[in-house]
């Protein structure tokens, strides 16, 4: 297995995540207080590369500057392996796949 193979396990979260991970999508709370207080803007090439901003701020910064952070050309993955639910949920929610006003309503219970 590759570094970015979704199996391999997690050495570092701030430069190779995975929100699949079953102990992750049990406690993500550990892994978020870590990450907010040491790295801003979480990356990994997991999944064909992914960007995870971790404060607040920066969040709602790009989820309201839709013209340089746009979902509309998004193209979500299968991560070659079952899914719980509750990680499935997040491959079709409207905030990921989706600008406004598609995703209005997500985005209000998220901000």
């Amino acid at each position: 297995m590759t570094a970015t193979d979704p199996r391999t396990e997690i050495q570092d979260w701030a430069s190779d995540f995975d929100i699949l991970d079953p102990e992750y999508v049990a406690e993500p709370a550990p892994v978020w207080a870590d990450l907010r207080e040491r790295c801003p803007m979480a990356h990994t090439e997991r999944y064909g590369s992914t960007w995870l901003p971790t404060r607040y701020d920066d969040l709602a910064a790009i989820a309201h500057d839709v013209e340089r952070f746009s979902s509309r050309d998004i193209a979500v993955i299968t991560p070659g392996r079952e899914l719980n639910p509750e990680a499935a949920i997040m491959l079709i929610a409207p905030p990921i796949t989706s600008d406004p006003p598609v995703h209005t309503w997500a985005r209000r219970m998220l901000l």
